[in-house]
């Protein structure tokens, strides 16, 4: 980042020499105007129109009044300045120099503007990265300083801290910069310059040391006290502008950081130049943004320029252009150009070494990028000490949990792993991933929902997962590590979305909170107005800033998410597991080795006493398979075949593990989350939910933390709802989702609530609404009958990663895809239907993002009689965006969903034999075991469309292990159906053929009786 320091005040400073004129000739008040003029100038931007004032101003004063005169003085320094603020360095620094030699001989060592012009030239040294002349200066000036809350100490204290910035020193400069920031309040105010330009540097500082958390707020108010103070086109605004998009790209916004990034480089060639400094880094920075977008074609031109001019501008050994050289060799890099990148790096490097020293960060990232492209030569001898000496560095520079020292523990991880060093690889990346843990834990929380989506992307915790297990499977041994990696990252967006939860209720400001359910209701409810999207298309973009800003405020307000973040422990998982209890935590993967590159799938297996990694195998098409097993219990089709090979794929190698267990806990992962497991048929011929008594959980971090609020020991119940005689709400052109009534569901919800024995509230027809949905405060149970959707979102990342499936639409929308890009949240495309979803207007549908806003801490079971509310979008490592998820964070213990439209009557019957098993205090786990074993041994409804699709999540389930697993075959007149009406058809068809052949020769023969009879009337006639 481009230091941009406020040079207003040395102007005024400088300006004051003309108190100490020697007389009140018209050549001092001429010149004393000509320097006014200067500053008022430069203050509305017009710095090239500055320079020339300058000049005339210094020539001015030489001529009429001398060179040691102090208003000559005075011209001489506002044009150095000038110059240095136009990157002029070769013009600046002989002025400067002799400005302060010249106030020392004329006004004294000690005088405030000698002491001024001394700190000027300390900032050009610092600005030419001449960090030792600079540092002697600013060291000297602080034993001349005044008092310490004085403005000018202020100012001193901030460029020495800076300087140490420049230089890697960070603990130095960190206590200087706070220090600062803090007089200056006091002394002057928030709003003034040298307070925002303290709260400036010291907001780079910390996002140079990888502390966005705390970056964003200070760089935020900056910027804005800046754009009222100074306008848009002045250098600080600029530089403040270019900080904020350096931190949203660090953090993955690119859409955040793009029109900021166009903004600064636009203003600044306009205002500055195209050679400026300034200009040069924000052409670097668009470059590097285009790069990580892959739009190469945009990004090559801006490097090369960039690079360029910087050369010509700032010299070749100077930091910016160190860091173009830099940047222009890791783009090479992604391009495969090698060789490009290499002579570029070892140029950069040696330069580095040479200005910089060997600790600069840049100096650090020349080496880690140089050690990088030797790695993908596959010439590892030159990549290794390289990526060890990068590594022990960035650690005693940066610091241990630094994302530069992160990338450095990867990379090294993955050279040893390329190297066939499987021990030292796993040990290195071992550490990464428990370091990484604590920065990435603590970034999450401090962020708004899409920023979080972002930052995962960014720092890439699904690649994680594809070289951890890689790593592994060529035969590095570690068992307790995969156990660790799974409690603590996946789904780790659903634990922190869960803590910020719970902050959010407690929060103070709930003013604020309810803006943010309100702006959260208007952007879900676009998601089914096609029309509205498509007229008012920067509404959209309106409305996600607003989100993501108003969920930060709420974030920084609160003291309390600092104190959140923990890792947990293998062992505080194997330890909440009794002797008869077993976790099956899957994780699905994509190997790096390259002759084999496929997905695969392990099981991590775990009880009190140990730890197992199991690898299962080959996992490509199982996608196709799952959704054709799918299809067929959907349509009543005989599903043994099928059921059986999946579970001889998924879980025939872990039935080892399964003797003298009683209990199975299973975390799915990836397209795993929407197979119905229990309806899967074991060798023996069973079912698992007969074999096993087993508990879905989204999580092994669940089996630790339980959720101990107590519910207000209440029921709401909503159902049948009217849901209006509109003709629906438009999600795209020519596609509208419809609502057709639901009557089955009101004798479902009046025999549910005669059932449940405590005080039960039922909401049914004008009053099952949204409304009434939010103002509910923690009831033991919700339950809502009604349509649930989920609408196909549209591919972002490789279709191969196998993110979701496509699914089939539920029986009341169109058949086809209904794509309803542009929103980003995956929240919003599934919801339920409540009163009025078929009218005009925002009313009538309950999405999932807004389903976050609900009080449900505390409530114990959530159960969603309706349609595809287990379905939803499925990211790697974070489980599905569903409806169950959303009711998830909103605080529900357990969660009871679907994964298909299932049978009104057989979900009626479903839910009434569940609450009465519930409400004999059952647990939920046992509750729906025991319905679904009812309905497997019924004649009407043991195939598994019928109770196969209900799937809880989470929830109390110590009764589970006090019963003993059944052994029934699957008996297959019970379970096929489709044979038995088969036959009865044909047996049908064959007894009316019979039937038809017996009646027409009973005709035939009654016919031939009736013509044996004429003809003997005939005879008798004759005779």
């Amino acid at each position: 980042m481009v230091d941009k320091k406020n040079l207003c005040q040395y102007f005024f400073m400088a300006c004051f020499c003309i108190s100490l004129h020697l007389g009140h000739s018209q050549e001092v008040e001429n010149l004393k105007q000509m320097n006014i003029q200067v500053v008022n100038v430069y203050q509305e931007g017009r710095y090239q129109e500055a320079i020339i004032l300058a000049q005339k101003a210094y020539n001015y004063g030489l001529s009429s009044l001398g060179e040691k005169h102090p208003d000559t003085l005075a011209s001489m320094g506002n044009l150095a300045e000038l110059y240095r603020s136009q990157g002029k360095y070769e013009k600046a620094e002989p002025l400067s120099l002799k400005n302060w030699q010249l106030k020392r001989e004329v006004l004294g060592e000690k005088h405030p503007h000698t002491l001024t012009s001394m700190n000027n030239l300390a900032l050009l040294y610092k600005t030419q990265e001449q960090y030792i002349k600079a540092e002697r200066l600013y060291l000297e000036l602080m034993k001349e300083t005044f008092e310490e809350d004085h403005e000018s100490t202020v100012n001193l204290m901030n460029d020495l801290a800076e300087l140490y910035h420049f230089q890697g020193k960070y603990k130095k400069a960190e206590p200087l910069f706070i220090k600062s920031l803090k007089f200056s309040k006091k002394v002057l105010g928030e709003r003034h310059s040298s307070t925002l330009n303290s709260m400036n540097h010291l907001a780079e500082l910390y996002h140079s040391q990888g502390e966005y958390r705390k970056a964003e707020p200070l760089f935020l108010k900056t910027l804005q006290h800046r754009k009222e103070m100074l306008g848009e086109k002045h250098p600080n605004t600029l530089n403040s502008m270019g900080n904020l998009a350096v931190l949203y790209y660090t953090q993955g916004e690119y859409k955040k950081a793009e029109p900021l990034y166009l903004k600064a480089l636009h203003f600044s060639t306009e205002v500055l130049g195209e050679k400026h400094p300034f200009t040069l880094n924000s052409m670097n920075n668009l470059a590097e943004l285009y790069r990580s977008q892959s739009e190469y074609r945009k990004a090559k031109p801006l490097y090369l320029k960039a690079l360029h001019f910087s050369k010509e501008v700032l010299g070749k050994k100077n930091h910016s252009t160190i860091n173009s050289m830099n940047n222009l060799a890791l783009f090479y890099g992604f391009q495969g150009e090698y060789k490009k990148a290499e002579l570029l790096l070892e140029k950069a490097l040696q330069f580095s070494m040479e200005t910089l020293t060997e600790r600069h960060p840049s100096t650090l990232n020349s080496m880690n990028y140089l050690a990088k492209v030797y790695y993908f030569q596959g010439e590892y001898t030159k990549s290794e000490p390289l990526y060890i000496k990068a590594l022990q560095l960035r650690r005693e520079v940066l610091g241990e949990k630094h994302p530069s020292t992160l990338h450095s523990m990867n990379h090294l991880a993955l050279l040893h792993y390329s190297q066939g060093e499987y021990t030292k690889s796993l040990s290195t990346f071992k550490e990464y991933l428990m370091k990484k843990y604590v920065f990435l834990k603590g970034e999450l929380q401090s962020n708004s929902g899409k920023t979080r989506l972002s930052m995962l992307k960014q720092f890439n915790v699904v690649l994680d997962k594809n070289n951890l297990f890689s790593i592994l499977e060529a035969h590095a041994k570690d068992d307790i590590l995969p156990l660790y990696f799974s409690v603590n990252y996946k789904g780790i967006l659903l634990q922190v979305s869960q803590e910020m939860k719970n902050l959010f209720s407690n929060a103070d400001d709930q003013q604020l909170v309810k803006q943010l359910l309100e702006k959260r209701s208007i952007y879900s409810n676009l998601s089914l107005d096609y029309e509205k999207r498509k007229k008012n298309r920067s509404l959209v973009g309106k409305l996600e800033k607003e989100i993501d800003e108003l969920e930060k405020k709420l974030i920084w307000k609160s003291s309390d998410f600092k104190d959140l973040v923990s890792d947990v422990k293998v062992e505080e998982v194997q330890k909440s597991l009794t002797k008869n209890e077993l976790l099956v935590d899957f994780i699905v993967y994509k190997s790096l080795i390259k002759e084999r590159a496929e997905y695969k799938l392990v099981a991590i297996i775990a009880d009190r006493d140990y730890v197992k990694l199991v690898n299962i195998g080959s996992f490509n098409n199982i996608t196709s398979q799952i959704k054709s097993y799918r299809a067929k219990i959907q349509s009543k089709q005989n599903t043994k075949e099928l059921s059986e090979k999946i579970y001889e794929r998924v879980f025939s190698p872990l039935e080892k593990y399964f003797h003298a267990k009683k209990k199975i806990y299973i975390v799915p992962d990836g397209v795993l989350h929407l197979l119905p497991l229990r309806s899967l048929i074991n060798k023996s011929g069973q079912y698992l939910t007969k074999s096993k008594n087993i508990v879905i959980l989204s999580s092994s971090r669940d089996l630790v933390f339980k959720n101990t609020k107590k519910s207000n020991n209440t029921a709401a119940i909503f159902a049948y709802p009217n849901y209006g005689s509109g003709k629906g709400k438009e999600v795209v052109e020519d596609k509208v989702i419809r609502f057709t009534p639901l009557r089955e569901t009101l004798s479902e919800a009046q025999s549910i609530s005669s059932a449940i024995n405590i005080p039960t509230k039922v909401y049914t027809q004008d009053q099952a609404t949204e409304k009434n949905i939010s103002q509910l405060d923690s009831p033991k149970i919700l339950h809502i009958a009604t349509h649930g959707y989920f609408l196909d979102t549209p591919e972002e990342e490789d279709p191969k990663d196998q993110r979701r499936m496509q699914l089939p639409m539920m029986r009341s929308m169109s058949s086809d895809p209904l794509p309803s890009k542009k929103l980003t949240n995956p929240l919003v495309y599934s919801g339920l239907a409540l009163a009025g979803a078929n009218d005009p207007g925002d009313k009538g549908i309950l999405t999932a993002l807004e389903v976050l806003g609900l009080n449900l801490r505390g409530t114990d079971l959530v159960v969603l009689s309706a349609c595809e509310t287990g379905v939803g979008e499925i990211r790697q490592g974070e489980g599905v965006y569903s409806l169950q998820r959303a009711f998830q964070e909103a605080g529900a213990k357990s969660v009871l969903a679907t994964l298909w439209k299932v049978d009104d009557k057989a979900t009626q019957l479903f839910m009434e034999k569940f609450y009465k098993r519930y409400m004999s205090g059952m647990s939920v786990q046992r509750a729906i075991r025991d319905t679904q074993l009812d309905f497997i041994n019924s004649k009407r409804y043991s195939h598994p469309y019928y109770w196969s699709s209900f799937v809880m999540i989470g929830g109390r389930s110590d009764d589970l292990d006090q019963i003993e697993p059944q052994v029934e075959k699957v008996a297959a007149e019970k379970t096929d159906y489709t044979l038995i009406i088969s036959v009865v058809l044909i047996l049908l068809v064959i007894s009316i053929i019979a039937l038809l052949i017996l009646t027409h020769r009973k005709k035939e023969k009654r016919l031939q009786e009736e013509k044996i009879a004429r003809r003997k009337k005939r005879r008798e006639m004759r005779k």
